[in-house]
Formats: C-alpha cells, structure tokens, sequence
C-alpha cells in the first residue's frame, strides 16, 4: 500500500505509513467472500493519501487494515 503525505505531515502519520506500506488492505465489504485477496488499483481513494484496492470477487473499496489489525484498541505503528 503506498501513502502520499504532505511534507509537514505528524509523525504519528508517517509511523502509519511505515508500518502498513508492506501490507496490503482487505474488502471493507462487510459480506465479501474474498476479502483478504486484493490487489491495489491506481485509483486514489478521496483523501488522495492511498490508493482503492480490487479483491477477488471484484469489489472496488478504499480497503480497510488486515484482520490482524483490525478491532485493535492499541496502536502498533506508533510502538
């Protein structure tokens, strides 16, 4: 997953972006049958910082983190 920050981005934004840039996002739709198989699209998301992701059912979603990331009350890119 690739970010665009600005150059004054925080560094809590940029931690984000390290620890995620090797990761690639699942489906966000809650039914997908496929949701972990995705691949980046070259469609930005409506932020501009990343970009929409395809899975393999053919759904195109701005993507959510990886199920081992997801409903996390820590934050493991700021440790």
């Amino acid at each position: 997953m690739q970010f665009f920050f600005r150059d004054n981005a925080p560094d809590s934004a940029r931690k984000y972006q390290e620890f995620f840039k090797d990761i690639t996002w699942a489906c966000s739709l809650s039914r997908c049958p496929t949701p972990e198989n995705t691949v980046e699209t070259g469609e930005l998301v409506s932020s501009g910082v990343h970009f929409k992701v395809r899975c393999a059912s053919g759904h195109l979603t701005n993507g959510i983190p990886p199920a081992q990331f997801r409903n996390r009350t820590d934050e493991p890119w700021l440790a």
